[in-house]
């Protein structure tokens, strides 16, 4: 990341967070994978367009360099084709396309109008280019959400736990999830504290709109 001691030590402390919630995450296939499909080569919670906090975009950027130049190349080439019908669909939308001039309704119209697209570093052999680098919401995708105050939620993926919840499960699956949100945010308004070219409003990024953006925008922000 940029040569700020403060960034970097931010970015090393989210990611141990981030890490903290995939050592849970882990502990639940463990216990529970005859009820989960989640594993190599399960690619359904990978398609989507997801739009992602300033400390996940970071990472993204960061991840995004740290690729070969060819496949780079791929994953730009998918990423300008999805943002492109972004763009069409939003043309208010202006580089470096963080979220905070639209509403969060125009929001999740985006993300249903392409629901059925691959993320654009999902690799052909169903492989993510960027799996250490992959933002909060991967890292906890796919699991029934169970909130310590508001109980389950009512969707997540249809191939885990096909038969439903049971009571005596749902106190392993419990998690927090205002705290977690609140959390990744602090994350952000920290980073954006630390580097005036981010937005000190609360805001998102689309992945597509990170990688297109890159070159303008990001690759100041990440280490060479």
């Amino acid at each position: 990341m940029a040569e700020n001691g403060s960034v970097l030590s931010i970015l090393d402390e989210y990611q141990h967070f981030l890490m903290e919630l995939d050592t849970w995450f882990r502990s639940i296939r463990v216990k529970y994978g005859s009820s989960m499909q989640c594993g190599k080569g399960c690619t359904y919670c990978c398609c989507g367009l997801f739009d992602v906090p300033i400390a996940d975009a970071l990472r993204v950027a960061a991840g995004f360099q740290s690729l070969s130049p060819s496949t780079r190349e791929t994953v730009a080439r998918c990423a300008r084709s999805l943002h492109a019908g972004l763009i069409r669909e939003s043309p208010e939308l202006e580089e470096p396309f963080f979220l905070d001039r639209i509403s969060e309704t125009r929001i999740d119209r985006l993300a249903d109008r392409f629901d059925d697209v691959r993320c654009p570093f999902l690799a052909t052999d169903g492989d993510c280019h960027v799996y250490e680098f992959r933002p909060s919401a991967c890292i906890l995708e796919g699991i029934p959400m169970v909130d310590v105050q508001d109980g389950p939620f009512d969707d997540w993926c249809e191939f885990n736990f096909t038969g439903g919840v049971a009571r005596e499960v749902e106190s392993d699956l419990r998690l927090d999830y205002s705290e977690i949100e609140a959390t990744i945010q602090r994350f952000s308004q920290n980073l954006a504290e630390q580097l005036p070219s981010l937005p000190q409003k609360e805001t998102t990024v689309f992945i597509p709109s990170i990688i297109v953006a890159f070159e303008s925008f990001w690759r100041d922000l990440v280490r060479e």
